[in-house]
């Protein structure tokens, strides 16, 4: 039987969660996953764990009956943490066992920092998913952004979300740098992670300058077919 799995997404605000639930929770298997996944996910890699922890990940509507039956019949520990919209009641979940946070505005990163009250040190580790999600606007982290220095802090978040772009879909490396962020190492710091951030940055680039010669208009829309980069 898993002791913790932990279900997130493999963006930066669901690696960076990750990285803070695992700086508590050591022994963690990580697992990434996304909404019309989670379901199946839930059952291959969490049914049989004593504890899971699900992060950044928004429920399907079309699902959530399904999952909340899972729910139900769960016998561990279930923790959701989220920024997304409800397709539910809290109630709902909360009446099948769930330990529910969420509230929109605040990324995942942020919730779990707060809800897990991990060591101050990993505020960054929240910073760097709050700045990947755009999700700067909320008390704590405009007071968590005085205490670090704020041209490093948006240099490392820029490598991790550059990085975590380029890698795609290679979660084995996404489940390595999640280890590596639960200790706060720095982003630039991961080789593979830097160089993939700077290929990443190049790309982005490219696709910036061809963009004009590829734009198509409309009477009240423009549009790019299967823009270059990401």
């Amino acid at each position: 039987m898993r002791e913790v799995v932990v279900l997130t997404h493999g963006d930066a605000d669901g690696v960076t969660a990750g990285a803070i639930a695992k700086s508590i929770y050591r022994n963690a298997e990580v697992y990434f996953t996304h909404p019309v996944g989670l379901l199946e996910d839930f059952r291959e890699f969490a049914a049989d764990s004593k504890m899971t922890i699900i992060l950044d990940i928004s429920l399907d509507e079309r699902l959530v009956g399904e999952l909340l039956r899972e729910f139900k019949e769960y016998r561990g520990r279930l923790l959701y943490i989220d920024h997304h919209p409800l397709p539910v009641d809290p109630s709902a979940l909360l009446g099948v066992g769930v330990e529910l946070v969420h509230e929109e505005g605040a990324c995942a990163a942020e919730l779990a920092f707060r809800h897990l009250n991990p060591d101050w040190e990993m505020s960054r580790v929240a910073l760097y998913g709050a700045i990947g999600d755009y999700a700067l606007n909320t008390p704590f982290v405009r007071d968590a952004m005085l205490k670090w220095d704020i041209k490093t802090l948006f240099l490392e978040a820029g490598v991790l979300v550059l990085g975590l772009d380029y890698l795609g879909k290679d979660y084995e490396a996404k489940r390595g740098i999640v280890e590596e962020l639960s200790r706060n190492e720095l982003p630039s710091s991961i080789s593979e992670l830097l160089v993939a951030a700077a290929i990443q940055a190049k790309r982005v680039e490219d696709m910036r300058r061809r963009l004009p010669e590829l734009v198509e208009t409309g009477e009240h829309v423009a549009y790019v077919i299967n823009p270059p980069g990401s």
